[in-house]
């Protein structure tokens, strides 16, 4: 069996090495980290994204008309129940 002694060294031995290992990583300078700067956010406007993005040209002195574009959406069609013997 090994000593107290020897038991005590060891254990001094490998507390120091283990400072060391962390000692290492961690470097004293006096010049401060330049911050990233942020990346920017997308705000959506309220009506959405179409009044940034023309969908047809349109003639500027026409008379306004009420009519509306209808965008086409990505509505699933419903499918019948497979058949079962």
């Amino acid at each position: 069996m090994h000593s107290k002694r020897t038991l005590f060294v060891l254990f001094v031995v490998m507390i120091l090495a283990a400072l060391a290992m962390v000692g290492c990583g961690a470097k004293e300078t006096s010049v401060p980290t330049p911050t990233r700067t942020p990346k920017p956010t997308f705000t959506p406007t309220p009506e959405g994204q179409i009044v940034n993005a023309p969908l047809f040209q349109q003639d500027v002195n026409a008379a306004p008309t009420d009519e509306v574009a209808v965008l086409p959406t990505d509505t699933p069609t419903p499918r019948s129940p497979p058949d079962t013997l």
